[in-house]
């Protein structure tokens, strides 16, 4: 008899979550609209509608952390970026519904966003951290190299020459070559 409450609340509590996602998944698409839109003020209170629903919703985080950038809050799109990636490497409810690649593109994209924004604020050593990630973990071939560029980037500004040499060398003897010529024109697009 107990086994069997135990299943209806589980049964009650995964209907009331799943109604709260549906109804944060609405203020999301309508936020992402509006961004598209240009209108980041109205976005961004659909974005945060969509957060009060579901304070776990990835998307909404991260839709909010590009208000952030597009309003010049690079510190408000940072804390949004860091609330997605502490969601998806600790909340296993949210890890569910993503297969284990999907789950790892999007903290990839995270990880790369967030290393971008840290190295616009001069925080050079956690976004090279960052770069060091995604280059060592994608099976993307222009974006781990964009990483690994950039993250030489971040060694030469905190002076680490011999390694940005060693980086260099070892993709030319990859032959990342034409890999390193996109890195190098993605990170002067952004």
């Amino acid at each position: 008899y107990m086994h069997n409450i135990d299943d209806k609340l589980a049964q009650l509590i995964n209907l009331i979550k799943f109604s709260s996602a549906t109804k944060s998944d609405e203020y999301n698409e309508q936020g992402f609209i509006l961004y598209r839109m240009e209108d980041y003020e109205k976005a961004k209170q659909q974005f945060t509608k969509s957060l009060d629903e579901n304070p776990l919703n990835v998307h909404a985080h991260i839709n909010l952390a590009f208000v952030g950038i597009k309003q010049d809050n690079l510190n408000a799109s940072i804390a949004s970026f860091e609330r997605a990636l502490q969601i998806l490497e600790t909340d296993y409810s949210y890890s569910s519904e993503l297969n284990q690649e999907q789950l790892l593109k999007t903290k990839l994209f995270v990880k790369m966003n967030l290393a971008d924004l840290l190295f616009k604020i001069d925080q050079v050593p956690q976004s090279q951290a960052y770069y060091s990630f995604v280059s060592s973990n994608s099976n993307d071939e222009v974006e781990s190299a964009t990483a690994l560029y950039n993250s030489a980037r971040c060694m030469y500004h905190i002076g680490l020459y011999q390694e940005v040499e060693a980086v260099f060398r070892q993709m030319i003897h990859d032959r990342m070559i034409s890999m390193l010529a996109i890195a190098v024109a993605v990170s002067y697009t952004h």
